[in-house]
C-alpha cells in the first residue's frame, strides 16, 4: 500500500473552497515522485495543495474530481467511480420514476448531460479523462454487481439518437435588445465581458438573426449582480437610448435533449417542440450548438416538473424507427495496471 498525499502531488489554484488542479503540474510531481511498482495507491479525495502548500479543496464533486485528475496525471488506463446510485439515468428519477439507467455513453454526451443538471456527473470530474481519453465507469456501491454506465469516445455500438433529457432549473434570462445592437462590432464582447468581470456564470445563449437582441441565461442568485454590471457598462448607451431597458425573465429552467445520434436523426427537434406544446408548455428560447449534440429549450420552472414525465415519455416509449431504447450497450471494461478508485468512506468501511 502507498499513501498518495494530494497536497503533496496536486498542483492547484484558486480559493481554498474550490481550487481547480494544474493537470501538467501534478503529472510532473508524479513522475519525479512515481507510485512504487507492485504497489496499490490509496489516495484521499477532495484535496490538494496550493503554491504556498497550503491545503485546499475542491468544491463540489471534489472526490470524484480527485479521481479524474488521479487518473489523468498518471495516464491510467481506466478510471472508477464508485457512488451511490448505479450510474447515469437518461432522465431525473425524481421526475419520473420509470427512468431507465444508461450503460454507456460518449465524453461528449456525459459532458452535456453534467453541465445542464445531472446530479451525478460534474463537467469538472468529465473533463480530464475527456482530454487524456481515459474511460470511466461509475458504480453503485451497494450494488457492485450492477454493470453502471461506461464513459468513453463513442456512445455505445447501437448509436442511439437520444441518451438523455436534462434540466436545469433556478435561472433568470437577461434580454438586451436596441437599435444600438445592429451592426455594432464587439457587442457581445462587451455584454459577456460584463458578466465575466462581475463573476456571473452564462448557461446559455441566444440571439436572433437581425442583431436586434441578444439574450442569455444565468442563475437566479446572480441577477442583481448582473443588473448592476450592465447598468455600469452600457450607461452612455442606456442613457442615449441605443439599448432598451435591461429585462428579466425570472425563474426559469432548461430542459435539454442529449444524444450524439441526433446530428443524423431527422425530426428530432419538432418531435421535442410538439411534446412540450402537447403539454402546454410555453417555450420562452431556443439554443441549439453546432455539433447538434444536444438541443435546449427555456421554459417556465413552474410549469415544467410536474409535467415533464409525459414529455420525457414521447422519447422513452418512441418508436424504434425514433428512437429505439434509450438504454446504451456497455463496452468492455478496460483492465489496468494502474486503476484508481476513489470512494466514500462508507465504502472504504465495508471492506469490499
Amino acid at each position: 500500500m502507498f499513501d498518495i498525499d494530494p497536497v503533496n502531488y496536486f498542483a492547484a489554484s484558486g480559493s481554498y473552497l474550490s481550487a481547480e488542479v494544474d493537470i501538467e503540474a501534478s503529472s510532473q510531481r508524479f513522475k519525479q515522485s512515481p507510485i512504487p511498482a507492485q504497489h496499490i495507491g490509496l489516495m484521499p479525495g477532495f484535496m490538494a495543495g496550493n503554491e504556498n502548500g497550503e491545503l485546499v479543496t475542491l468544491g463540489r464533486n471534489g472526490s470524484d474530481y480527485s479521481a479524474a485528475v488521479l487518473a489523468a496525471c498518471v495516464r491510467a488506463q481506466c478510471c472508477e467511480i464508485w457512488t451511490d446510485v448505479d450510474g447515469v439515468y437518461n432522465c431525473d428519477p425524481r421526475l419520473v420514476p420509470d427512468a431507465r439507467l444508461l450503460k454507456s455513453l460518449s465524453y461528449q454526451e456525459a459532458m452535456e448531460l453534467s453541465y445542464f443538471g445531472a446530479k451525478v456527473l460534474h463537467p469538472k470530474t468529465i473533463a480530464p479523462i475527456a482530454r487524456f481519453h481515459i474511460p470511466c465507469l461509475i458504480k453503485n456501491t451497494a450494488n457492485p454487481q450492477g454493470a453502471g454506465t461506461l464513459i468513453g469516445d463513442d456512445s455505445g455500438e447501437d448509436k442511439l439518437p437520444i441518451k438523455g433529457i436534462t434540466t436545469l432549473s433556478d435561472l433568470s434570462m437577461v434580454n438586451l435588445s436596441g437599435p444600438g445592437m445592429k451592426g455594432m462590432v464587439g457587442m457581445a464582447s462587451r455584454v459577456f465581458g460584463a458578466m465575466s468581470s462581475a463573476g456571473v456564470s452564462v448557461v446559455l445563449i441566444t440571439q436572433s438573426s437581425s442583431e436586434y437582441s441578444i439574450s442569455f441565461c444565468i442563475q437566479n442568485q446572480d441577477k442583481t449582480k448582473a443588473e448592476k454590471a450592465l447598468s455600469i457598462h452600457f450607461e452612455l448607451e442606456l442613457k442615449d437610448g441605443l439599448l432598451e431597458p435591461v429585462e428579466f425573465i425570472d425563474d426559469l429552467s432548461i430542459v435539454s435533449l442529449v444524444g450524439d445520434g441526433m446530428r443524423t436523426s431527422k425530426g428530432v427537434a419538432s418531435r421535442f417542440f410538439t411534446s412540450l406544446a402537447e403539454v402546454n408548455v410555453n417555450i420562452v428560447a431556443i439554443a441549439q450548438g453546432s455539433s447538434e449534440r444536444a438541443i435546449s429549450a427555456v421554459v417556465p420552472q413552474s410549469g415544467y416538473p410536474r409535467r415533464s414525465k409525459p414529455v420525457t415519455k414521447t422519447y422513452l416509449i418512441a418508436s424504434t424507427i425514433w428512437m429505439s431504447s434509450l438504454l446504451g450497450s456497455v463496452g468492455s471494461e478496460a483492465s489496468s495496471s494502474s486503476k484508481f478508485v476513489v470512494s466514500r468512506p462508507s465504502f472504504v468501511s465495508k471492506g469490499l
